[in-house]
């Protein structure tokens, strides 16, 4: 054998061995337990649990496609997928409101309940953890039974072994997505240092035309009028007679007694703006979740500012897929609630970068879902 020709087996071998096995198109897997090697996970009719089923049954072959909604830079870190199953064309999803054995049931929507974590915790070993994207459970076999739980190291149960060839299929889309969202996450960036420079530009000139207001010796009344007409809100004062900024509080509600999987993973965007335009712009990492399987874990997400400037309008927008439901939203200064928007437990906004997003739950709330929300009126 030449060189050249051990060089390229070499190589064939490696690809070989780094997918699982050789390249092919079949896109199934059969999701097989560690501990419990002749269950497999299984789905017939509404029966979805772990089975021990023929060789080459529909019902116990998956599809691992890769997820392309609400994929937020934190998101991107893992692979995200959903479990398709052969015989139905359908997908996993987990339904909180109910325990084994209906908590899994079948959709026909990638949605985020469908949504699935697949990774390896030991890379030299070919078993797969299998985590719910919406909630700290791995899919796991206990006496028998497929249920969802903890998974503490070295529990098999909590294992599974498939066909590490389609999961490379899958987490190829995975990262093209992934680099999208990367690109995505460097235009907000900019938009973001744009805006905040804006405000810092603006506050400058608010300065440079109230000499009076802001110098540092004990000043009158810290509140003025500029020449456009608006007023500056440096109402407060420290003790040598300087102004101070007036602080402002967002809160948002993102919870409702009758919907689902209401919080959001994705980035949102809070901005106030006035007379003078923006004058401040807040970047904010999710709201995390209201409950999880009932049990409440998070209060109302809260966004604070502080600025000089007259303050008139509040915008929220999201950065990705992932929908938030916003339930209401209030505003508060110097301890008082000065505005709000919506009223609890009823209607509201959807906020999501894909329209139908509402469709599943949140129907009887929302028609449907925009970017952004802005509120009408004054503070």
């Amino acid at each position: 054998m030449t060189l050249r020709a051990f060089a390229a087996a070499v190589i064939a071998l490696m690809a070989v061995t780094l997918s699982g096995g050789p390249a092919h198109a079949q896109p199934y897997t059969r999701i097989t337990n560690v501990a419990n090697p002749t269950l497999s996970l299984d789905g017939t009719g509404s029966n979805i649990g772990a089975a021990t089923a023929a060789s080459g049954s529909a019902t116990a072959q998956w599809e691992i496609v890769a997820h392309e909604r609400g994929i937020t830079a934190e998101r991107a870190k893992s692979f995200h997928g959903h479990l398709r199953n052969r015989q139905l064309g359908q997908y996993i999803w987990i339904d909180p409101r109910g325990g084994n054995p209906s908590l899994f049931r079948w959709t026909q929507d990638q949605i985020n309940l469908s949504a699935w974590i697949i990774r390896a915790p030991n890379p030299f070993l070919p078993y797969y953890e299998i985590q719910s994207a919406t909630a700290d459970s791995y899919l796991q076999v206990r006496n028998g039974v497929l249920t969802l739980g903890p998974r503490t190291p070295g529990d098999t149960a909590a294992l599974w072994m498939l066909d590490r060839g389609v999961l490379a299929q899958a987490g190829a889309k995975f990262s093209i997505k992934r680099a999208q969202v990367d690109a995505q996450q460097a235009q907000v960036d900019a938009a973001a240092a744009a805006a905040a420079a804006q405000a810092q530009r603006k506050d400058a000139q608010a300065r440079h035309d109230n000499p009076h207001i802001f110098q540092d010796s004990p000043a009158q009344n810290p509140s003025s009028t500029r020449p456009n007409g608006s007023v500056l809100l440096g109402s407060l004062s420290d003790k040598g007679g300087r102004p101070q900024p007036r602080a402002y509080e967002v809160s948002i509600d993102f919870c409702h007694s009758d919907l689902q999987d209401t919080g959001t993973a994705n980035e949102l965007i809070v901005t106030l703006s006035g007379a003078d335009g923006v004058v401040g712009t807040q970047r904010v990492q999710g709201t995390g979740s209201c409950s999880v399987f009932g049990a409440p874990v998070s209060a109302d997400r809260k966004v604070s500012f502080a600025t000089f400037l007259d303050v008139s309008a509040i915008e929220i927008e999201t950065t990705g897929g992932d929908a938030l439901f916003i339930d209401e939203i209030e505003i508060w200064s110097e301890g008082k609630k000065i505005a709000w928007y919506g009223r609890d437990n009823l209607g509201g906004w959807c906020l999501s970068t894909d329209a139908n997003d509402h469709i599943g739950g949140w129907e009887k709330a929302v028609q449907g879902c925009t970017k952004s929300m802005k509120s009408s009126g004054r503070l």
